[in-house]
C-alpha cells in the first residue's frame, strides 16, 4: 500500500471521529435514554437500589432466588 494512502486514510478517519464525538445533541439523547432505561428496570423490579439520593447503589439482582422459588 502506498504511503500516502495510509495518511489520507488516517487523516479521514481521524476527522470522522471528531465529527462523531462532538455531537452534542445526540450524546444527550443517549444518557436521557440510558437514565429513563435504568429507572423502568428499577421500577420494574430487575434491578434493585440500596440507599437513597446520591448514595444510591444498584446491586445485582440475586438469580440463586428465582430458581428456588419454581
Amino acid at each position: 500500500m502506498d504511503t500516502w494512502m495510509f495518511i489520507t486514510t488516517a487523516v479521514v478517519f481521524t476527522a470522522v471521529g471528531f465529527w462523531f464525538q462532538y455531537d452534542y445533541n445526540m450524546l444527550k439523547e443517549t444518557k436521557r435514554i440510558t437514565q429513563n432505561t435504568i429507572d423502568t428496570l428499577i421500577e420494574m423490579g430487575f434491578v434493585k437500589v440500596v440507599g437513597s439520593g446520591k448514595d444510591q447503589e444498584m446491586i445485582r439482582w440475586p438469580e440463586e432466588d428465582d430458581l428456588d422459588d419454581t
